[in-house]
């Protein structure tokens, strides 16, 4: 299997173009939430802090260990985005986005996500992945067909890396 993990060289070129986040950090409007909160799904949930930390982590993508040891951390980060050539590319984050869904959670060292059939889980050897490691929906968006990879380029079977923003994922501007 080919894989590539963006490493701080792409992510130094990636985060380039930085700019104020269009992910909504602020409380849900219209909900009985306290400042810092917001309402999910019927359920009261703190906003998580920006950040994701993968240490040391296992991804398992249908009971299948993908990987086991990945390490890419990034205080800024909103978006965990995996792309898997057969499948297209997933966006798991612990913010509320649109059109995203919450297809599973962020709790302490893990998230696991079930989304069209694919089941995926990444376990931190230790670390939280999102903050403190409060429990945190994960909210997913799954482009099938997204070009990763320019016409010509023959695709790596897993890319998987942390961003501020979706743009900031290879490949956006060619969707």
């Amino acid at each position: 299997m080919r894989s590539f993990i963006t490493g701080p060289v792409l992510l130094s070129i990636v985060f380039g173009a930085c700019g104020d986040s269009e992910l909504p950090t602020s409380p849900a409007s219209g909900t009985d939430a306290l400042p810092g909160e917001t309402d999910v799904l019927g359920k009261t949930t703190l906003t998580p802090p920006p950040g994701l930390a993968l240490v040391d982590a296992a991804l398992t993508i249908d009971q299948t260990l993908v990987n086991p040891s990945i390490s890419i951390v990034d205080s800024d980060a909103r978006i965990l985005f995996i792309f898997l050539k057969d499948r297209g590319l997933f966006t798991i984050s612990a913010f509320e986005t649109s059109p995203a869904q919450v297809a599973g959670s962020f709790n302490g060292s893990e998230v696991a996500i079930e989304l069209d059939g694919t089941t995926i889980q990444i376990v931190n050897a230790s670390d939280p992945l999102v903050g403190d490691g409060s429990k945190y929906p994960a909210w997913v968006i799954r482009f099938a067909d997204f070009p990763m990879f320019a016409a010509g380029v023959d695709p790596a079977d897993l890319v998987i890396g942390l961003v501020t923003e979706p743009r900031q994922i290879p490949g956006w501007d060619r969707q």
